[in-house]
């Protein structure tokens, strides 16, 4: 496969990985508030929440390039060895 599709493939994966770690991570602060950290009586703490999720979203994202690397990776040991 060309690199530019490989870099497609791989922000994709990227974007798509941080997005489910971060939108899970944010679900699990929101329920699990046990000292009123980030929402009380109908007043959210945006800032304190979404730090969160944006770590959350930065962790997910490394995941993503982790398994574009290997899949770019095995895609070229299985290439090389179907060429031999």
């Amino acid at each position: 496969m060309h690199t530019k599709r490989w870099l497609q493939i791989g922000a994709t994966i990227m974007v798509a990985c941080g997005l489910i770690v971060g939108g899970a991570l944010l679900n699990v602060t929101w329920e699990h508030n046990p000292q009123d950290e980030f929402h009380e009586e109908g007043v959210i703490h945006w800032g304190h929440w979404l730090m969160h999720g944006a770590a959350g979203f930065v962790v997910g994202a490394m995941l993503g390039v982790l398994l574009t690397l290997l899949a770019a990776l095995l895609a070229a040991v299985f290439q090389r060895a179907t060429r031999a």
